[in-house]
């Protein structure tokens, strides 16, 4: 996890006690570490200058369409990214809440983007046991590291204390795929949901992937984490036959 990241969560925190300001909408943003500040936020269907847990957005949202925010440009030494970002209401129907992040991204140079997601609002009702799961997957010329949060305070990128996480996920070189469930926890509604990729180039290169993430009901997560275990142990005991 980044050193900017880090200092994100901690201000955060801060700003979720003004949480009512807010957006509290679908934001995407982006961030070349090698800049002051972060250099993109964008709000679902907003201008320029709307408040965010981040602060206001610098960039009006490129798509008409509610529940997804689209920008396109240059961040930094990432000359080129094209980078959308989908919720409530364009997917997750017959779901319990689901947000999607894609993006395709090329650097001139060595360098690092981060890239976030998040919405608030999901889930209604009573007090529910739920989990999350992660999906990444696509291809890279350098890094490319992956965590995801439900945030049972729903506030914006709520992404410390109290939440639950598919913790981190890091991928090297090539194409590049993960199926990361988290564990459960009762939660009282509503729910924001969060996601974090960071690109990391060591020299100009393209990076490509989509990130999803699903609010699953428990005890889901059990059965996926079942199955994920039986997989790694068909996969060793294939390895072990060949060896003999």
């Amino acid at each position: 996890m980044s050193r900017r990241l880090t200092i994100l969560l901690a201000l955060v925190g801060i700003l979720a006690l003004s949480a009512s300001s807010a957006s509290a909408a679908l934001v995407l943003t982006l961030d070349d570490l090698s800049t002051v500040g972060i250099d993109v936020i964008v709000v679902d269907g907003s201008p320029v200058g709307t408040a965010t847990a981040l602060g206001p957005s610098t960039v009006a949202d490129g798509s008409a369409t509610a529940g997804v925010v689209f920008f396109s440009g240059g961040v930094g030494v990432f000359s080129v990214n094209i980078t959308s970002g989908l919720s409530k209401p364009a997917i997750g129907a017959g779901s319990l809440g689901k947000i999607d992040l894609n993006s395709v991204d090329v650097s001139g140079s060595g360098g690092t983007l981060e890239l976030m997601l998040t919405d608030t609002g999901f889930l209604t009702g009573p007090v529910i046991n739920v989990g999350i799961l992660g999906l990444i997957g696509g291809t890279t010329n350098g890094t490319v590291d992956y965590q995801a949060w439900l945030d049972p305070a729903n506030a914006e990128f709520g992404m410390g204390p109290g939440t639950i996480t598919t913790g981190l996920q890091s991928f090297t070189t090539g194409a590049f795929s993960g199926t990361f469930p988290s564990n459960g926890a009762l939660v009282t509604p509503p729910v924001s949901l969060t996601q974090w990729v960071s690109l990391t180039h060591g020299a100009s290169g393209v990076s490509s992937f989509n990130a999803e993430l699903t609010i699953i009901p428990e005890p889901a997560t059990i059965v996926i984490w079942s199955l994920l275990g039986s997989l790694g142990i068909v996969v060793a005991w294939r390895r072990r036959r060949k060896a003999a």
